[in-house]
């Protein structure tokens, strides 16, 4: 989606209503109330008016998307046919409007966009002319332009393509008029990638380092991994500017520390999004207990599973304290059926177990069964097997001191 302006006619001598056809030929009227288009009588016909807008806010190399004037009715004009050309003046900073000689001695070979069949208007209602971007894209590589610069949109029958019947005409209001009334020029358009060195002087960061950014276009990521690493932990979640002569940038972090940055002469005001910042998630904590085991350092491997399935969401392990007790952590919040199982026990299931984000559940599991030799989740003759096997023999350090527990 491209940035959308919209220039009101400057109120001192930016229109002009002027005649070229007729006894009336060369009549021009510079800060006219209303602007004319079409035949009016024998005596006033090829009729047409120019708009100067002046500080147009539109960037070099702008890709132009539309296009448009926008003017109000001055009274109320029938279904009669009234046929135009939307021109301009082919000038980089067109000037303020004089003398009829003068403005039909400007550059006018741009080009021009047939508006055909004005529609009927009623007094007080909005139109707008057809779309003439790709006369103004034409026009943005053709002149030397500058951002800032005035620009003239001229609206007129200079074919004679209007019916010669009287009244065969649309008139509207202008600035002079009143100031709620001004003919417009709405512009959308995606302005060109601007990248601008910023000195960043401040006795937080160790460097200087560089800032780029978009104008009109999302911001880029990478130019804030440049700043020094301190920087890089105060992620800059905003910035403001102000164009001038140079800009300035105001950053503030997360750590509500504020950066001035000084900037070259941003021509446009740039739309700044901030780094790309996911906190991370808030998680659960489970606070278990394993009655029965009475000893600390034993590996308690936790999985929880959607209620009432045997899907599981997550799994983690965590030893026991000298009482059973074991801490499982990073758990998604949520409402899981949980499962517990340690080395030679069987599995214990508690279900309907509510995790919330940020707290702590305590859950309490049936008393440890042993047995399970072979970690298979059941006593069978495997089992029975392995401890037949080595029934009644000594380990080879049975006779050391201590206890294979861990502290």
């Amino acid at each position: 989606m491209g940035v959308t302006i919209e220039i009101k006619e400057h109120p001192t001598d930016n229109n002009a209503d002027f005649i070229r056809g007729g006894e009336q030929e060369g009549t021009f009227n510079v800060n006219a109330e209303e602007l004319t288009v079409g035949y009016t009588s024998a005596q006033a016909f090829r009729r047409g008016f120019a708009v100067r807008f002046t500080d147009v806010q539109l960037p070099p190399g702008s890709k132009i998307l539309h296009a448009c004037i926008k003017a109000q009715s001055s009274g109320d004009y029938p279904e009669t046919q009234v046929n135009a050309f939307i021109d301009m003046d082919g000038a980089a900073n067109s000037q303020p409007f004089s003398t009829y000689d003068e403005l039909f001695a400007r550059d006018l070979s741009i080009g021009a966009i047939p508006y055909e069949n004005i529609p009927a208007t009623t007094a007080g209602q909005w139109l707008e002319t057809p779309d003439f971007a790709e006369l103004l894209q034409v026009f943005l590589e053709y002149v030397n332009w500058e951002q800032g610069n005035a620009m003239t949109m001229i609206l007129w029958d200079y074919w004679n393509q209007t019916d010669n019947e009287d009244n065969h005409h649309r008139r509207f209001r202008s600035y002079n008029h009143s100031p709620e009334t001004p003919i417009i020029l709405k512009l959308e358009f995606d302005p060109p990638a601007i990248y601008v060195d910023c000195q960043v002087k401040h006795p937080a960061l160790r460097t200087i380092r560089t800032i780029e950014y978009y104008t009109g276009q999302p911001i880029t990521k990478t130019p804030y991994s440049n700043l020094s690493s301190l920087a890089e932990k105060r992620l800059i979640t905003q910035a403001t500017v102000r164009v001038g002569l140079p800009a300035d940038i105001d950053v503030t972090t997360l750590a509500g520390v504020t950066y001035r940055i000084r900037c070259p002469h941003i021509p446009y005001p740039p739309i700044i999004q901030p780094p790309y910042y996911e906190p991370p998630p808030m998680l659960a904590s489970m606070y278990g207990h394993f009655p029965s085991v009475k000893a600390p350092g034993i590996n308690v491997v936790a999985r929880l599973f959607t209620p009432d399935t045997q899907t599981e969401v997550y799994k983690a392990a965590a030893p026991t304290d000298a009482d059973g007790y074991f801490t499982i952590t990073d758990i998604p919040p949520g409402t899981y059926d949980v499962g517990i199982k340690c080395d030679n026990s069987l599995s214990e299931l508690t279900t309907n177990q509510v995790f919330v984000a940020g707290a702590t559940t305590n859950v309490e599991f049936s008393a440890w069964r042993g047995g399970d030799l072979n970690n298979s989740d059941k006593v069978d003759g495997v089992d029975y097997s392995i401890l037949a096997a080595n029934y009644n023999k000594t380990g080879a350090c049975a006779a050391y001191p201590g206890t294979w527990l861990m502290p």
